[in-house]
């Protein structure tokens, strides 16, 4: 009997010393828990069983306290400036970062409380309960902040980017399309948000929900301004001269973008397909112009050799060579304008 008690001690011992080594290894609380109860199954003494769930319990707790101090001071000191993930806006992507961190700690210790209820019936119990529901209020709050402070201002926000004109000049005069930048934000935020379960203000949600309309709308008007600026830049002098009725008109109609239409605006296509059509019709007037055979004899012969003229009359010459330029240009574009009716 006493060699059998013996060997049962021994037995003991070395499970017991296995189970230290094991536990040593485990990197958090959750997989020392789960270790625990796989341990709990098996053959054992009632006292042995206990002593372990008191020693263990207590290391399983202190581990877990440790992991809430580390999720704290991450949540503290990276709040003001949380990492983000790949392609996140700034507010959601802030959030999910915090909701991260609690969900980190919470699915810990949802595990000790479905598995062992009286693991927190201890003094060291209650106090790492109570330090979890602070952490947890902390970060609570502080995602409802930044929601409150967005939700607070982004629909005044939204209705300032879409009243905006759809045009803008740069510094070197350059026509761009001007979709705030903001309101890609927005309509990004408004994305994650709403897919979190945030209730999204009503004019956000609406500027989301037309964000394809949106996109067709910039991706139109760049190619027409594209096309704008490939057909301006083709143009010769002669050609600009000729086609200079033809360009103010267009011009005028591109000045609306400027200041009649905003990205609130109804008739956004119709004004693009009207400049399109005024566009597209600049090719063909400039390559079968009518008179285009003719200008060359609107144009003086340059003098031959080392002729020079006296200054009076030189200057006699240039007066004329320019009359005869100007009256062949004016009898072009009015032939021009007779061949080429208003394009719609």
């Amino acid at each position: 009997m006493g060699k059998f008690r013996e060997n049962v001690a021994a037995i003991n011992e070395t499970l017991q010393k296995f189970m230290d080594d094991s536990f040593t290894k485990l990197r958090n609380a959750e997989g020392a828990f789960d270790l625990l109860q796989k341990f709990r199954s098996m053959p054992q003494s009632q006292e042995a069983q206990a002593k372990l769930m008191e020693r263990k319990t207590f290391d399983i707790l202190t581990q877990y306290e440790g992991e809430l101090d580390h999720v704290n001071v991450l949540f503290e000191g990276q709040s003001e400036n949380p990492p983000l993930s790949k392609n996140q806006p700034p507010l959601a992507g802030a959030i999910n970062w915090s909701h991260s961190l609690f969900l980190r700690i919470r699915q810990t210790i949802a595990k000790f409380q479905s598995m062992d209820e009286e693991m927190f019936n201890s003094e060291q119990g209650k106090m790492i309960s109570q330090k979890f529901i602070a952490v947890s209020k902390a970060i609570r709050k502080y995602e409802k902040s930044k929601f409150d402070d967005w939700k607070e201002s982004v629909n005044k926000r939204a209705m300032e980017c879409l009243k905006q004109p759809i045009f803008r000049a740069e510094d070197d005069g350059k026509i761009v399309v001007n979709f705030d930048k903001e309101l890609v934000v927005l309509i990004r935020e408004s994305k994650y948000l709403d897919r979190m379960g945030f209730a999204v203000p009503e004019t956000a949600l609406n500027v989301t929900l037309q964000e394809d309309k949106y996109h067709s709308f910039v991706e139109s008007l760049n190619a027409m301004l594209g096309a704008y600026t490939a057909v301006i830049s083709s143009l010769s002098p002669v050609e600009t001269e000729l086609l200079r009725d033809r360009i103010a008109e267009l011009r005028a109609d591109l000045s609306r973008g400027f200041d009649l239409l905003n990205w609130n605006s109804l008739s956004i296509p119709e004004f693009t397909d009207s400049c399109a059509r005024r566009l597209s019709f600049f090719p063909l007037l400039a390559a079968t112009h009518p008179l285009a055979p003719n200008v060359p004899p609107c144009l003086p012969q340059v003098p031959q050799g080392d002729q020079q003229l006296p200054d009076d009359c030189q200057a006699a010459s240039e007066e004329r060579e320019h009359d005869q330029v100007g009256r062949g240009c004016h009898r072009i574009r009015r032939a021009h304008s007779q061949a080429y009716p208003s394009i719609p």
